[in-house]
């Protein structure tokens, strides 16, 4: 960045914005919506001095060694603070990282040529509105600044014009493009900074349930990318996978996109295992394929009854089971030992009835669902609609 755009940018964040009432709509307006409503300035969100400890700087230094002016203007603000009790919850969360998107979304839209001169405030309305869109669906995200009265959102109309908004959506950035290495291999390299900042944040926020799973989620994607991944057993069977650690309340406290065959782990996770889990304390199970390295050979019999077991146990506690369901099921543990127990399924009539299992199996089926109770509420409240590809590369996200 040269050091004109040093300069432009800090002037304009520490400007104040003039309302353009006769702002022109864009090209793409169809006829119904020629006359579409504008909206007023701004609406209060957060206190007018935030607290200089919640300013995050960019890994660029600025000029003049001075931190952008991220405050609001003094004085009382147009306009109600919209959806301020879902809000406020979430402020909390992102105030952290506020900053910097509100750096590199400007900074981006001066490297395109077309600076936006983007406040704070309208920032925090940006996200509030894509709240708003979670609860309250509409066909398009057009829709809510429609001049019909079966369309229209007022509290959106009134908070932000539609221009605005889709300028914002259109180069809402969280990295630099020229801090992208010659031969960077990390495909979410424009996202890295804020799924950081997420995984760190969702640790320190809230700690959960003792019980945690660990499962793939499917982001829905039918463009092209080479991230995209096809699985046949999930409800979303094309899209982007995520690896998510989750508690029993669907709350997800680290994630992990998964980038291809080709993604490397890091050296420091090489030796992990069920063994390196249990000298840290940390009791694991799960399934494993019958054909993964090391597995022992258990008996399996086709006409075996149902809740038909074996098993094998290590000198150091780590065992690995095998039980007769409908089908064979393979599981391993780190904490378990011969116990039996019994789960309730159905016959063929539909009658339930106990049959035998390992504890194992018990304890599996009891605490597996983590993950799927988030994606359950994820898709109850998500925004769904297109990306800007120069922007996540394809990537839908819901605030």
């Amino acid at each position: 960045m040269t050091n004109n755009n040093d300069d432009l940018l800090l002037q304009w964040l520490n400007e104040e914005i003039l309302l353009d009432n006769n702002e022109i709509t864009d090209e793409e307006l169809s006829d119904d919506e020629d006359n579409i409503t504008k909206g007023k300035d701004f609406f209060s969100v957060i206190d007018n001095n935030p607290s200089e400890e919640h300013i995050v700087t960019n890994e660029l230094e600025i000029e003049n060694g001075d931190k952008p002016d991220y405050s609001l203007p003094d004085g009382p603000v147009d306009g109600k603070f919209l959806g301020e009790t879902a809000t406020s919850i979430f402020l909390e969360f992102i105030d952290g990282f506020i900053d910097q998107l509100l750096y590199q979304t400007n900074l981006y839209s001066i490297q395109r040529g077309r600076p936006l001169n983007i406040k704070r405030f309208e920032i925090l309305n940006f996200i509030g509105i894509n709240f708003l869109m979670g609860y309250n669906k509409l066909p398009s995200w057009k829709h809510y600044w429609a001049t019909s009265d079966d369309l229209n959102v007022s509290c959106v109309s009134n908070t932000m014009s539609r221009n605005r908004f889709d300028n914002i959506l259109s180069n809402l950035h969280v990295q630099d493009n020229l801090l992208i290495p010659k031969n960077n291999k990390d495909k979410l390299f424009k996202l890295r900074p804020l799924i950081n900042y997420c995984n760190e944040i969702f640790s320190t926020s809230y700690h959960g349930t003792r019980e945690l799973s660990i499962d793939e989620s499917m982001i829905i994607f039918k463009g092209r990318n080479c991230m995209k991944q096809y699985n046949p057993q999930k409800p979303i069977k094309r899209g982007y996978k995520i690896w998510c650690l989750s508690d029993q309340r669907g709350y997800i406290k680290n994630f992990s996109i998964y980038q291809g065959k080709d993604e490397q782990l890091s050296d420091e996770f090489e030796s992990f295992g069920l063994e390196k889990l249990k000298a840290e304390n940390s009791l694991a199970c799960g399934t494993i394929r019958s054909n993964r390295k090391d597995v022992p050979d258990l008996a399996e019999d086709k006409k075996a009854p149902r809740g038909s077991s074996d098993y094998r146990i290590t000198n150091t506690g780590i065992g690995v089971y095998k039980w007769k369901d409908t089908k064979y099921v393979m599981l391993a543990s780190n904490y378990h030992g011969s116990e039996i127990t019994t789960v309730t399924r159905k016959d063929n009539c539909g009658r339930k009835k106990d049959i035998l299992c390992p504890q194992v199996v018990r304890d599996y089926n009891c605490y597996m669902g983590g993950v799927d109770h988030a994606d359950q509420l994820r898709t109850t409240y998500g925004v769904n609609r297109k990306s800007k590809k120069t922007n996540f590369m394809g990537i839908k996200f819901s605030f």
